[in-house]
């Protein structure tokens, strides 16, 4: 099958590859489609949903991307309105032009409080440094010699000055996680990591029994960084492996081997982390199931605490795109897609992991904590170059607001250097596009979400929104039960056309 068949739930988009900070507003992207930019411009808009074909019966699940967000490309627009300020493009959270001057930072918030919904607050610091940029990456990264690496420490640490000489509360408001993504973190050093977490334990309160992360790509961390960022308080850390095959490594773009593969999990385990994940890609050129079940069948060897599998989504401007777009290599079809995330599934499910979000597993209490904020629209702050934050400022009530930093280490710098905030971009929320988001994020997670919880934080919610969830149930799209609303596992592989109602 290649897109959908008269038989089956149309595959509206692949499941993108990302990283945790991104996935939250990424999601957003996902499902959107191209077809749909003229309602978001202004044409009638029918929040009624269309009855999907009758195959709905279908098993395949869907696959998105996970992690902490960036709506971007403006041909997936979607608006956000704002008190006294006219709609803006949710894809500006990922641009670097200033935001029109009504959501400016101080035009809406000058409050002392920047999380205040109930729970601890996560920090989430990108760190742009790679040793290559892989062929399929579209997330902001830059080759750099060591003076750029020397001075980042020093960068990331005056933002969040210049966060606590704006907020002073905020030096009172503990995180109980901290997550390290990029970029390859790694290529950064095991020694300037510790000092950028001891400059965040340093003016942030830090929880106790607080998870601290580390994305690690194998070839880049040696058995004594390991020991060095264990002994510094990390807890956790992610390994990007994507495949055991050398030929998908090849064609990712990837520049390590099987053997580093081998030698980082086994430092990282050594060094006593308690909890050591790893990254898996599918869907890949050239990737037949019977090379993913490979893959699958390699990754429950290694006993990881937490596995990721994405499918890939190949980015316009990346090489992979390029090459596709030219015929150079071929995508296998959605159906064999769909076959490839049935078999991780089944796979994990049958070595004991729970699937408790779209493109995640784990074993029991090994979830990623800090993931698990972006899907329950818990306050983060960002820091670094295309950071994301969620934060709450008493002035915007629940809503709060969405800040994202340039992506660019250069702006970036200028602007720490000039003494003000990074936030290239702010997005102030509204009770319409809150739901919205609490519904297509919290719908991701095997929990689902709850409807009282729901109005405690938020109010209650547009009667369209609500309607639309009771005729998803009324259809099977969704399941109501005990409380909560959830989406069938046998729905996950198409949720792009369930979530799409919300958006």
């Amino acid at each position: 099958m290649n897109g959908h068949s008269s038989d089956s739930i149309p595959l509206t988009h692949r499941g993108g590859v990302c990283q945790p900070e991104r996935a939250a507003a990424r999601a957003l992207r996902h499902v959107q489609r191209p077809a749909e930019v003229a309602t978001r411009r202004g044409a009638p808009r029918s929040h009624a949903p269309a009855r999907l074909p009758v195959s709905e019966q279908r098993t395949w699940p869907a696959v998105l991307s996970p992690s902490s967000g960036r709506p971007s490309r403006p041909d997936h627009i979607l608006t956000v309105k704002s008190a006294g300020s006219p709609p803006v493009p949710r894809w500006r959270l990922r641009s670097g032009d200033p935001p029109a001057p009504a959501l400016l930072l101080s035009g809406v918030v000058g409050s002392t409080r920047l999380a205040e919904n109930g729970a601890m607050r996560g920090i989430y610091v990108h760190v742009p440094f790679c040793a290559r940029k892989c062929d399929y990456c579209d997330f902001y990264s830059v080759v750099s010699g060591e003076e750029a690496k020397e001075e980042f420490a020093g960068l990331v640490a005056r933002e969040i000055d210049l966060v606590l000489r704006d907020y002073p509360a905020e030096a009172d408001f503990p995180a109980d996680t901290v997550y390290f993504g990029g970029g390859t973190p790694t290529v950064l050093g095991a020694s300037p990591l510790v000092s950028l977490l001891s400059a965040i334990r340093g003016r942030f309160p830090v929880a106790d029994g607080a998870e601290i992360t580390f994305e690690a790509n194998p070839g880049t961390v040696t058995g004594d960084d390991f020991l060095r960022l264990r002994d510094g308080g990390f807890t956790r850390v992610s390994l990007g492996v994507q495949s055991f095959r050398p030929a998908t490594l090849s064609t990712l773009g990837r520049i390590h081997s099987v053997e580093d593969v081998r030698a980082a999990y086994r430092d990282a385990r050594r060094a006593g982390f308690p909890s050591v994940g790893i990254d898996l890609i599918f869907g890949n050129p050239g990737q037949s199931p019977d090379d993913w079940q490979s893959d699958l069948d390699r990754a429950v060897t290694f006993l990881p605490d937490h596995i990721s599998a994405y499918a890939l989504a190949p980015e316009p401007g990346t090489p992979i795109h390029g090459s596709i777009a030219g015929g150079e290599i071929a995508l296998p079809d959605d159906d064999a897609v769909a076959r490839m995330y049935e078999a991780a599934r089944e796979t994990f499910s049958a070595a004991g992991y729970r699937h408790y979000e779209i493109s995640n597993f784990s074993r029991p209490g090994k979830e990623c904590r800090h993931n698990l904020k972006y899907w329950r629209r818990e306050g983060y702050l960002g820091l670094g170059p295309s950071a994301h934050g969620l934060l709450f400022p008493k002035e915007t009530g629940p809503w709060g607001i969405r800040t994202a930093n340039p992506p660019s280490l250069d702006e970036y710098a200028r602007a720490l250097g000039e003494g003000r905030l990074p936030w290239s971009a702010v997005e102030s929320g509204d009770r319409e596009q809150t739901w919205n988001d609490f519904l297509i994020f919290g719908l991701r997670l095997e929990e689902g979400i709850s409807f009282a919880e729901g109005e405690k934080r938020y109010g209650p919610p547009p009667s369209v929104l609500r309607g639309a969830v009771d005729r998803l149930i009324d259809t099977g799209m969704l399941l109501g039960e005990a409380g909560r609303i959830r989406m069938p596992e046998r729905h996950w592989f198409v949720s792009n056309e369930i979530l799409r109602r919300f958006a």
